[in-house]
């Protein structure tokens, strides 16, 4: 592990951890040890003070554990565990009870450690649970990075059709166009043009104005109106 302890230190030192043990002999040694991983470490001594220090630091991952007055460690993270079910949480005990450990199952225990606990123990089992934090939060960034590609792509086509609606509005301005069309077609031609910008600045513009031509041009002159546009197959 000694070889592992330096990219143990450079994941661990990006989280905190909350450290429950009413033992004050044990809490104080491990507490040294847990200095020197993580970037701020925050103590209680049971569960009714380890449950308000989670509420008031929110930290990456828990520690604790399980006999302790007021609340015990088991009833603590049930609690914790409703707060916030992604919180990785560790057990120290000195039970070896199947019974216990179903129950700690249930409640979503993340890693065991019996006590007394050894010190390489702990190194081995923070940092498989600080790689798999770090590998979530990996996947994470990838995934918003992703979506942020396909707003950018979505901002393009955006920019692109913008340009089109623009080289509408002017071909709407020709006067040739107004007087070929039919009469009843001049007060339509500024609704749909007007349809077209009100729609923003992406596809669902044309979407509008396909919608809004359709049931408001006259039938003399949808069919000019659809060749002249070039946007879709003759009606």
């Amino acid at each position: 592990m000694n070889e592992q302890f330096p990219h143990l230190v450079s994941l661990s030192t990006q989280y905190t951890i909350l450290y429950v043990e009413d033992d004050s002999d044990t809490q104080e040694e491990v507490a040294r040890t847990l200095r020197r991983l993580f970037k701020e470490v925050y103590l209680a001594s049971d569960g009714e003070e380890g449950l308000a220090k989670f509420k008031q630091y929110a930290p990456s991952l828990v520690m604790s554990d399980i006999q302790m007055p007021r609340k015990n460690g088991l009833e603590m993270v049930s609690a914790i565990k409703e707060i916030a079910p992604d919180t990785p949480v560790v057990i120290a005990t000195a039970f070896n009870d199947e019974r216990f450990f179903i129950k700690a199952i249930e409640c979503g225990i993340d890693a065991f450690l019996l006590k007394p606990i050894d010190k390489q123990k702990l190194y081995q089992t923070l940092l498989k649970i600080v790689e798999r934090m770090h590998y979530k939060e990996q996947t994470q960034e990838l995934e918003r990075l992703r979506m942020l590609t396909q707003i950018n792509q979505a901002s393009e086509e955006s920019i692109k059709n913008l340009a089109q609606l623009d080289a509408l509005d002017s071909r709407f301005e020709q006067k040739d166009v107004r007087q070929k069309a039919h009469p009843h077609n001049a007060p339509v031609c500024e609704s749909v043009k007007n349809f077209c910008h009100r729609g923003g600045e992406n596809a669902i513009g044309v979407s509008f104005f396909h919608l809004n031509f359709r049931t408001k041009a006259p039938t003399l002159g949808k069919v000019f109106l659809w060749q002249w546009l070039g946007l879709c197959p003759h009606p």
